[in-house]
């Protein structure tokens, strides 16, 4: 028997186009609508390894980064020339008769720290004092850091002979080594008594500037055999001192190198190191052999002197005029020369040679040497590739002089010497010309000729 119920259309839609629903959209029960949010589909995620090529130092807390160094106050540096490379300079402008600008000279004297010195002096006397050591030439803010940087080997050795000497080794049971993580020296055992003793002086002589805790760190403790006899090998090893040149017939002998350095800084140590308010240590000095706050201060004192190299002037001219230069001033340069410039007057009377050279230079306001030789002496191999040559050309490139070429440098020679020709340091001659009037000279001279 078939079945009589009536279908059910509803789903066919049968309305018009605009009245029909969405296809895509889906109607859902309200169970499944809204169903539980926790019910989530699990994810994979890539598991990251921690600390995995990441910079630890830029991520550190700020506390623990080391603390900037502030320069002392009331103590001032200074930069100041050494007169021997200036010498040599002065040396340099003599022979060769050529004018140099002082500013220039400066800006070479800061090229290299060996053609300076610096300066430092305290404000004030009553408040601060500088230690020098005399020895290594090492300058510091208190007294113990000075009698502490004497305590080096080539120091010690100048007042102690040194001698190694064999003892008994290091008795006890042990099973594993300290080594320090920067150097890999061996510390020695942790339960030896001289463990912790060990770690300060190997920091103390040579990571002074590593925090003990930051040093003591980076210690690894090895599990070796080999390690222990190697540390007790060295350890039956002991260096001996004993005074040079003594005045007593008793011999001391100072076992180890920490009762030398006792000794030494109660008789010795005291007669090396100076007090005062101002010394001066050369410029290329080590940053070990000066303290961290005056090493701040002339960092700071070189920065201010090569942005600024004008401040090098005067104590230049000063050193450069006790060595017989003179100066004059074009434009705003100063320049340092051997004579100082004196233009010709038409009442000078000149050779015809003479007169050339200066005819010459003042038809072309600025020439070089090789300029000069190639118009008022050429050479037979000069006069066919004339104008193939470079003019620039220096005297030092000239390899092969005639007689007449070697004529007119001569008089070029006693033109600039008497201060009526100027060669610059770039190789360009130029005539002496008298000085422009001031603003106030004009003045004076306009007011005579109306009165």
């Amino acid at each position: 028997m078939s079945d009589q119920s009536p279908l059910d259309l509803s789903n066919f839609q049968l309305v018009p186009d605009w009245l029909k629903e969405n296809p895509k959209k889906q109607n859902f029960p309200k169970e499944e609508r809204f169903r539980n949010k926790n019910d989530k589909k699990e994810v994979k995620r890539k598991k990251w390894s921690k600390g995995k090529n990441k910079n630890f130092n830029r991520n550190r807390n700020h506390q623990e980064r080391t603390e900037r160094i502030v320069p002392p106050e009331g103590i001032k540096a200074e930069i100041l020339p050494c007169a021997s490379s200036l010498k040599q300079i002065a040396d340099q402008i003599k022979k060769t008769a050529r004018s140099y600008s002082v500013f220039e000279i400066a800006k070479l004297i800061l090229s290299q720290r060996e053609r300076y010195e610096i300066s430092f002096k305290c404000e004030s006397e009553k408040e601060n004092d500088l230690f020098f050591g005399t020895s290594n030439n090492s300058l510091w803010l208190s007294k113990n850091e000075a009698l502490n940087s004497l305590l080096d080997e080539n120091t010690l050795l100048n007042y102690y002979n040194k001698e190694s000497v064999e003892i008994e080794a290091p008795k006890g049971n042990y099973h594993s080594i300290g080594i320090c993580g920067i150097s890999g020296t061996l510390i020695g055992p942790p339960n030896h008594h001289s463990y912790q003793k060990e770690i300060i002086n190997l920091h103390k002589n040579k990571f002074p500037n590593i925090e003990l805790e930051t040093f003591k760190n980076k210690i690894k403790i090895e599990s070796s055999e080999e390690l222990v006899e190697k540390w007790k090998k060295a350890q039956s090893v002991q260096d001996q001192y004993s005074i040079k040149n003594k005045t007593d017939d008793e011999e001391i002998v100072l076992k180890g190198r920490e009762e030398a350095e006792n000794h030494f800084l109660n008789n010795y140590a005291e007669e090396l190191v100076e007090t005062g308010i101002k010394f001066t240590v050369p410029g290329n000095i080590e940053g070990k052999m000066l303290s961290s706050g005056l090493l701040a201060l002339v960092k700071n004192t070189s920065i201010h002197a090569k942005k600024h190299p004008a401040s090098l002037v005067n104590p230049i001219c000063t050193i450069l005029g006790n060595e017989g230069l003179k100066f004059f001033k074009r434009g705003k340069k100063i320049f340092a020369c051997i004579s100082r410039p004196k233009p010709l007057s038409d009442d000078d009377t000149l050779s015809e040679p003479i007169k050339a050279i200066v005819t010459f230079i003042r038809d072309r306001k600025r020439v070089t040497s090789k300029e000069l030789l190639d118009e008022l002496a050429p050479s037979s191999e000069n006069t066919d590739s004339k104008t193939d040559q470079d003019s620039s050309k220096s005297d030092s490139e000239i390899e092969e002089l005639n007689e007449n070429q070697l004529k007119v440098l001569q008089d070029l020679n006693w033109l600039l010497r008497e201060g009526a020709v100027i060669a610059f340091g770039d190789g360009k001659i130029e005539l002496a010309t008298p000085k422009n009037p001031g603003a106030k000279e004009t003045a004076d001279k306009a007011k005579e000729k109306i009165d």
